[in-house]
Order: C-alpha cells, then structure tokens, then sequence
C-alpha cells in the first residue's frame, strides 16, 4: 500500500451493489449516464486495514512512485442524487 493511504479516498462499492442496481434499471424507461457507488469516500487505509484483519496479515507501505505522484487522484467520491431520483420515482 501507498505510504499516506489514509489520504488517499475513493467511493469503494462492492460488485454486488452494482449489479443489484443495473437490475433495478429494467424497471427504467429513462435513458442517460448514471453514477453507481455508495456517495461515501473511505481511505485505502481503511480498506486494507479491514482485509488484512479478516486474513490476518501485515500492512506494508511503500513510497508512491515518482511517475504516479503528480496525476494520483486524492478523492473520488460518486455522485448518486440523479440516482437516486430515477430509482425511486421508478419504485412501485
């Protein structure tokens, strides 16, 4: 892992979330480009931290690499209002 990975945050969502949600888009006459994700940044640390206790392991850090460190994106975070409003205008 990145050494300063608590800084680093992303919209983690699992498989299953995305795929329960593209289901729920057969129900959607509306067409357009939707954010999927949970509207929630956690940091890598966070993750990697919850893994490695599941499995009992070591976190071990490195250094960004030079090439990665002036275009890495520091958050990402999804989005989801517009999905949420075609979702549950579309609930029956």
């Amino acid at each position: 892992m990145f050494e300063d990975s608590d800084n680093y945050l992303r919209d983690f969502v699992p498989v299953e979330t995305v795929v329960d949600t593209h289901k729920q888009f057969f129900n959607v006459a509306e067409t357009g480009v939707w954010n999927i994700g949970t509207g929630q940044a956690t940091s890598f640390k966070s993750v990697a931290r919850a893994i490695a206790v599941k499995y009992d392991a070591k976190l071990e850090y490195i250094p960004m690499p030079q090439e990665v460190k002036n275009q890495y994106q520091k958050y990402t975070c999804a989005d989801i209002t517009k999905l949420k409003k075609s979702l549950n205008e579309n609930r029956s």
